[in-house]
C-alpha cells in the first residue's frame, strides 16, 4: 500500500512539473480573428 502512495505522489509531481514548465501559446490575436471570421462564414450558410 505504501508503494501505491509512493507512486501516486510520484507520478504527481512528474505530472505538475511538466506543466509549470512549458510555455504553450494557445491562441494569439490574429489566429482568433480567423476563426471568428470562419466561425461567421459557418453561421450564416444557412442564409440565401
Amino acid at each position: 500500500m505504501k508503494i501505491a502512495i509512493v507512486l501516486l505522489a510520484i507520478v504527481g509531481l512528474v505530472a505538475s512539473a511538466s506543466i509549470i514548465d512549458k510555455k504553450v501559446k494557445i491562441a494569439d490575436k490574429d489566429f482568433l480573428a480567423k476563426q471568428k471570421f470562419l466561425l461567421e462564414i459557418v453561421y450564416r450558410v444557412e442564409d440565401p
